[in-house]
């Protein structure tokens, strides 16, 4: 929805490389477990598609390919859902389908219509289906001038597109919102009634139950420990390397699989998952810590979903991206912890009657680095947006009131918008990944463009196969070789493509040795 994503939309794939890396079976059969795993090597296996990460964006893709009639796999080396998106608030901004130009609101319309497509389901006894999504609009708070005139000018743009968007007058958003009487400096809102909020574990779980019918399967402790490119037959030109727990126990299981395609999307491992294909994406680690609370006895329950604009306005003029320290723009701290800006978002609780809110806005960077995993609280952080929030809202009471903070880890790239497409250097390898806190907003809808794609991709071969006939080759791993073959699509938003000579950033397959860590 944010005009700078727009612009940014689609990513450019700005650091990303190629290289070839384990060279074939042999090597991989060579892989050390970790010590006292017992390891065993099972047949190799053949699907059309794989997905590498079990969250959002992950389940979406296996979904729709499964839908489309592709044979998918996805894998996932912890459980469903465990990373950031099962931590997240789960609130989609959405504008309605318009007249589906707008990529971002492409992605949005298309993550709200299958969420109600669920919930409808679950309420007539589909109870595996349920994601317990709640529609009830999203009013932007406007607090200065400039963001009344930056929404103001949104909502034309939306609406020029057949979107469903509305400037509130501060009066008329505290009439729909009691919980913003009183709220400072408030001069209106932007208001787009057909947003809603979920549970995040429920949604993912829901998913891929729905992908699970139509034909996926979902490996929960299954990690990717290496890769290769070879020329298979019925089109099946990667060749990976998975290995697999039952979750309990430390004995390991050793397999390889086949596919035409493989979807990355792995969220915050972007960089690990990246490097075992060649490619070194250009996503940091950035922490985003919530936290939810009771409003006070006397306090005006919460309805809506709130954002402010004032972040999105801050980081559209003064970016935090700073390549040294690996720190994203749109980020609420610098590396050194000093704070930007405060970044404004809250739901009501999942029961939508107890009086539990929840909240957040801080990112703070953890850098590019292998190491940066830090699912600390930083409680200095949080405590000053608890007080912030307690100000902006005194209608909810929550000064003097106790808070449950959580924090979950984003792959964000450092340019602040998605990677979403097929790497055109590289065919066959999809990104879905690096949303940074829009993961569970824009990641259903990214799903089902990188299947409708990599469908229409397969349908276009077929036929040119049909005219011409090609020669089978034999089935030898052979070295990745560039290639400028691109996709097109009716979603608004092409494939990502790569800036400059994408060799330029090759580097010695030794940096990129694969580890029985897997991701």
């Amino acid at each position: 929805m944010r005009q700078a994503w727009r612009q940014h939309f689609p990513a450019v794939l700005a650091a990303a490389g190629l290289s070839p890396l384990l060279a074939g079976r042999k090597q991989w059969e060579s892989i050390s477990c970790d010590a006292g795993a017992r390891a065993r090597l099972s047949a190799a296996r053949q699907v059309d598609v794989l997905v590498v990460g079990g969250g959002i964006a992950g389940v979406s893709a296996a979904l729709f390919l499964a839908q489309a009639g592709q044979k998918v796999l996805l894998v996932e080396a912890q459980s469903l859902g465990s990373g950031a998106t099962g931590m997240s608030c789960a609130t989609v901004a959405s504008a309605g389908e318009g007249d589906g130009s707008l990529g971002v609101e492409a992605m949005t319309a298309k993550t709200m219509s299958t969420l109600r497509g669920l919930q409808r389901r679950a309420n007539t006894g589909r109870s595996d289906l349920d994601c317990g999504f709640v529609e009830c609009g999203v009013l932007e708070l406007l607090r200065s001038e400039k963001e009344l005139q930056k929404g103001r000018s949104e909502v034309e743009d939306l609406r020029s597109h057949g979107y469903v968007a509305e400037i509130l007058s501060a009066a008329a958003a505290q009439t729909l919102e009691p919980a913003l009487v009183g709220a400072p400096r408030l001069l209106g809102a932007m208001h787009l009634p057909l947003s809603g909020y979920a549970d995040p574990r429920k949604t993912t779980h829901a998913i891929a139950s729905a992908a699970s019918e139509a034909g996926a399967e979902c490996l929960e402790n299954c990690s990717v420990v290496a890769a290769c490119k070879v020329n298979a037959e019925a089109g099946r030109t990667w060749r990976v390397s998975l290995s697999a727990t039952d979750g309990y126990s430390d004995e390991t299981t050793l397999s390889q699989v086949d596919c035409a395609h493989v979807v990355l999307a792995p969220g915050a491992s972007a960089l690990e998952a990246g490097r075992l294909f060649g490619l070194e994406l250009p996503v940091a680690r950035v922490k985003a810590q919530m936290w939810s609370a009771r409003v006070g006895p006397m306090a005006r329950p919460l309805s809506h979903i709130v954002y402010a604009m004032g972040s999105h306005l801050f980081w559209e003029e003064h970016s935090t991206r700073d390549d040294a320290t690996g720190v994203p723009n749109g980020t609420t701290h610098s590396a050194s912890g000093e704070r930007f800006c405060h970044h404004v978002y809250g739901r009501p609780s999942l029961d939508c009657e107890d009086g539990e809110i929840s909240f957040g806005g801080d990112r703070l960077p953890l850098g590019v680095g292998t190491g940066s995993w830090n699912y600390d609280v930083n409680e200095g952080a949080v405590s000053d947006n608890f007080a912030h929030m307690a100000e902006s809202f005194p209608a909810l009471q929550l000064h003097g009131a106790e808070y449950n903070p959580w924090c979950g880890l984003l792959g964000s790239t450092l340019h602040g918008g998605p990677l979403v497409g097929e790497v055109v250097f590289l065919p066959g390898i999809w990104l879905c990944t690096g949303f940074g806190g829009s993961g569970f907003m824009q990641g259903v809808g990214a799903g089902a463009a990188v299947a409708e794609w990599i469908t229409q991709q397969q349908q276009e071969q077929q036929q040119e196969q049909q005219k011409q006939p090609q020669q089978q080759q034999q089935q030898q791993p052979q070295v990745v070789q560039c290639s400028k073959a691109g996709v097109t699509s009716s979603w608004g938003f092409p494939s990502i493509k790569a800036t400059g000579d994408p060799t330029a950033w090759v580097r010695p397959a030794s940096v990129f040795q694969a580890t029985s860590d897997g991701l």
